[in-house]
């Protein structure tokens, strides 16, 4: 095995995944005080415990990866941490849909639901598509040295030629929805704002697990069937 591990995989895979998902729930916390109405209480317990599993499934994930130096711990780590930031976003824009009323609070806990099963079933049959696999092996086998951060993009830049270009666009696109939502550059009634970046934090969420196809589940997946045979 080629793959090789550096202190910028560390920081990447682990310290850096952690801070943003630690940052993410306290912006989500921050984001559910601000609630005008609960309305029942079985609403303030689903956040409640919704948060405090969200931290601790962090804190453990960390401390399981931070002093291990090995390949397929930093991959599990990236790819429960993207999970994770998808979930935080989720329940942040469920804490702005609160504001609208319930009924846009299930609607998109059932959106979120039934895109997280088409994706999962979508993602499993792509894993069948033997030219990505092909890449990851020829890279996996190869005698020279590759480090994880470059294995992990391998697929995205062969396919996209530019691996963070998905992601620069969607991170300008929702800049520039806060700018406008925030400046009232179209002057959008404040009275639709919340629709406005609850639709986005939702947008953002399923964002990061369609982007995990091709940098985090065909990379993790390889990696996770090569564990057995490489340990």
């Amino acid at each position: 095995m080629s793959i090789k591990l550096s202190e910028f995989d560390y920081k990447y895979f682990v310290k850096n995944h952690f801070i943003l998902n630690v940052a993410l729930g306290i912006l989500g916390v921050l984001g559910f005080v601000t609630i005008k109405d609960l309305g029942s209480y079985y609403l303030i317990y689903f956040f409640l415990i919704s948060y405090i599993l969200y931290f601790v499934f962090c804190i453990f994930i960390f401390i399981k990866a931070r002093n291990k130096s090995d390949v397929f711990v930093y991959a599990h780590h990236r790819y429960l941490s993207c999970y994770l930031s998808s979930f935080c976003f989720f329940l942040i824009s469920l804490s702005i849909a609160l504001n609208l009323g319930e009924i846009y609070f299930f609607s998109f806990i059932f959106l979120y639901v039934l895109f997280f099963i088409f994706i999962f079933f979508f993602n499993k049959k792509s894993l069948q598509y033997k030219e990505y696999w092909s890449i990851l092996d020829r890279e996996f086998y190869s005698e020279e040295n590759i480090e994880l951060y470059d294995f992990f993009f391998l697929i995205s830049k062969y396919k996209y030629k530019n691996s963070n270009f998905s992601i620069f666009i969607a991170i300008v696109i929702s800049q520039i929805a806060f700018v406008v939502v925030m400046n009232e550059i179209l002057k959008i009634p404040s009275a639709y704002e919340f629709y406005i970046m609850s639709g986005i934090f939702l947008f953002i969420s399923f964002f990061i697990i369609v982007n995990m196809k091709l940098n985090v589940i065909y990379p993790y997946c390889f990696l996770k069937q090569k564990e057995h045979f490489t340990r």
